[in-house]
C-alpha cells in the first residue's frame, strides 16, 4: 500500500510546466522536445545521465498564422547542439549550432514563416543556424497522453511515452530545467528514441530511454 501511495504521489508530481502567456495567441499547436540528459528525477531514479548538449524540438501547428501567413496543418523542427548544456536562458560564452527543418508541403511564404516561428520560439537557444531545409516531416503528438513521434527520413527520430508505474519513481521527483522554447505548456516524458543522423552539427547521436523529454502545447 505504501508503494502504491508513493507511486500516486510520483504521478501527481508530473505537474505541467505552465508559464504565463497572453490570453490570445496568433498560432497554436502541439509541442515535442527531447534533450540528451535526464531532466526529471529523484532519489529512486539514480544520477542523471547525459550532458544536455543535444536537443530536438518539433512544432505541429494546429491553427493560426505567424506574420500574417497561415500555418495550420504544417510542422517545423529544430535540431540543436551546444558546446555546453543547453538552457532556456543561455548564460555561457559558447554559442550553439542548429539546423531547421520546415515542412516540404509548405509554400515558399509558409516556409519562411515557419523558420521565423522557430527562431522566435527558441531565441538564443538556437544559436547559429547552419542550414534550413524543406523536408517531409511526419509528426504526431498527443499532449494528453504524453505521446509523441517525429520522423524526418534519414535525419531525425523522436519517440516519447509517459512515465508510468514501471518507472523508478518515489514521489520526490523534480524537474531540473524547463522546456527550451517559449510559450510552452508541457509535461515531462520519457524519450524512447532521440536521434539525429545529419552531418550539419558534427557527429550524429542516438539516445534511448532518457528522462529529458517534454510533450505539450504551445501558443504565440
Amino acid at each position: 500500500m505504501r508503494k502504491l501511495a508513493s507511486a500516486v504521489v510520483g504521478f501527481a508530481a508530473l505537474a505541467l510546466f505552465t508559464p504565463a502567456s497572453p490570453a490570445r495567441a496568433e498560432v497554436r499547436g502541439a509541442y515535442l522536445e527531447a534533450r540528451n540528459t535526464d531532466l526529471y528525477g529523484g532519489r529512486c531514479t539514480g544520477a542523471a545521465q547525459g550532458d544536455g548538449r543535444d536537443a530536438i524540438i518539433a512544432w505541429q501547428i494546429e491553427s493560426g498564422d505567424f506574420g500574417g501567413v497561415p500555418l495550420a496543418g504544417l510542422s517545423a523542427v529544430a535540431v540543436i547542439r551546444g558546446e555546453e548544456a543547453l538552457s532556456a536562458a543561455p548564460g555561457g560564452t559558447s554559442r550553439p549550432h542548429s539546423v531547421i527543418f520546415v515542412d516540404a508541403t509548405a509554400s515558399l511564404p509558409q516556409r519562411a514563416a515557419l523558420e521565423a516561428l522557430v527562431r522566435a520560439q527558441t531565441g538564443q537557444v538556437l544559436g547559429e543556424v547552419m542550414r534550413v531545409e524543406a523536408v517531409p516531416i511526419e509528426l504526431a503528438v498527443d499532449p494528453s497522453r504524453a505521446l509523441g513521434r517525429l520522423h524526418v527520413a534519414g535525419l531525425a527520430e523522436l519517440r516519447t511515452r509517459p512515465f508510468n508505474r514501471l518507472d523508478a519513481l518515489c514521489g520526490d521527483e523534480t524537474l531540473a530545467a524547463p522546456p527550451l522554447a517559449q510559450g510552452v505548456d508541457a509535461t515531462p516524458a520519457v524519450a524512447l528514441e532521440h536521434a539525429y543522423h545529419g552531418d550539419a552539427l558534427g557527429a550524429p547521436w542516438d539516445a534511448v530511454n532518457g528522462r529529458g523529454a517534454f510533450v505539450g502545447t504551445f501558443g504565440r
